[in-house]
């Protein structure tokens, strides 16, 4: 799929289960990719690349944009994009989600950003990411090492549970917290690497490693 030069959106569930899509290229007008709108491109969809906003507005990606895009290898963010899309949690008396009772968070996992990209190896990361949300990365089990840029500040909870073949995660020096459960679940994990600025490591981070 090759995109017109004046696609700036691209709304819920477009693409969505369009299993033998095997690629598109975004044009650098892109700002918005909207819920699901590439979810469920199982079959042949391999890599992602984000383009930086040749208007140097923010590229805003809701939750699930690329939920269960099993193939998907490699993906590229733009330096346009400043977060990675997380999942509100709600307290043990939550009404929908799947419930973790040791951190008492209750979640929607299906609405993760990359939730399932059971064969994700490679994040390109971009220069303006500050913020890796909740439950981003849930279940990539392809994930060997982890490497936070600089930029960030803060990586959400559960962000990388169940990434179990990351066998190394480096830590950006700007990073201040590392939520709850966040590498949790990590059974070949042998390197963590701190950068300067963390003063908050949540409960369970790095439980089960």
């Amino acid at each position: 799929v090759t995109f017109g030069a004046k696609v700036n959106e691209i709304q819920a569930h477009a693409f969505q289960d369009c299993v033998n899509l095997q690629n598109f290229t975004l044009p650098d007008t892109i700002q918005y990719l909207r819920y699901r709108c590439f979810s469920g491109c199982s079959k042949a969809l391999t890599s992602v690349t984000i383009p930086t906003n040749k208007d140097e507005l923010e590229t805003e990606i809701e939750q699930a944009v690329f939920s269960g895009c099993t193939k998907l290898a490699t993906v590229t963010f733009g330096d346009t994009v400043k977060t990675v899309t997380g999942v509100p949690y709600t307290n043990y008396y939550g009404d929908y989600g799947d419930y973790d009772d040791s951190t008492n968070l209750r979640f929607d996992y299906d609405k993760a950003l990359f939730y399932n990209c059971t064969s994700l190896k490679t994040i390109n990361w971009g220069k303006s990411i500050k913020t890796i949300g909740n439950i981003a990365f849930l279940n990539c089990s392809a994930l060997e090492a982890v490497e936070i840029p600089d930029t960030v500040t803060s990586i959400g909870c559960h962000a990388f549970l169940g990434c179990s073949s990351i066998v190394s995660a480096k830590i950006g020096n700007n990073v201040t917290v590392i939520g709850r459960a966040a590498f949790r679940a990590l059974p070949n994990l042998t390197k963590v690497t701190f950068g300067a600025k963390v003063n908050e490591i949540q409960a369970h981070a790095f439980q089960d490693c």
